[in-house]
């Protein structure tokens, strides 16, 4: 029987980082076998975004049509602040919708925990409330030192 799959929504700056790796341990340590993780940086989904954002002029289309839909449930990951990236928001607000699991790494613990949603969060999630979700222009803020081409250290993210 193949594993369903969990979704790791988190912030571009933390892409081929050394948080991401320790951030997927903990995943897995928290889950155990359980369950596969679906890590938007793997290579063919950076590919696939890339080819879907030629043909489409929007590579998101192909996390919400293709790989979104296979997942069962999602882990996402905050900035520093507690403030959720609007790409992220995005993601597990797909799940909410679905009514599917949706848990949140704490990543304002010094040890950082991965916990279930409470209410509050899964309703400003699904209202993109700026109390916790970013603007697009905000997140691009918390994520590029210099727009598509330098991202600024996620450590730093939130000293915008």
């Amino acid at each position: 029987m193949e594993k369903l799959s969990l979704y790791f929504a988190h912030p571009v700056n933390v892409f081929k980082t050394k948080l991401e790796k320790e951030m997927i341990d903990l995943i897995q340590v928290s889950f155990g076998d359980a369950f596969k993780i679906e890590n938007p940086n793997q290579k063919h989904h950076q590919e696939n975004y890339k080819k879907w954002k030629e043909a489409w002029g929007n590579g998101m289309r192909y996390y919400f049509e293709i790989v979104l839909p296979q997942c069962y449930g999602c882990i996402s990951m905050s900035f520093l602040d507690g403030k959720w990236g609007m790409g992220v928001a995005g993601e597990a607000e797909f799940y909410l919708k679905k009514n599917s699991p949706n848990w949140l790494i704490d990543v304002t613990k010094k040890n950082k925990v991965i916990r279930s949603l409470t209410p509050g969060e899964k309703k400003m999630v699904s209202e993109f409330n700026p109390k916790l979700v970013l603007s697009i222009e905000k997140t691009r803020e918390y994520t590029w030192e210099v727009l598509y081409k330098v991202f600024k250290p996620y450590e730093k993210a939130h000293l915008v």
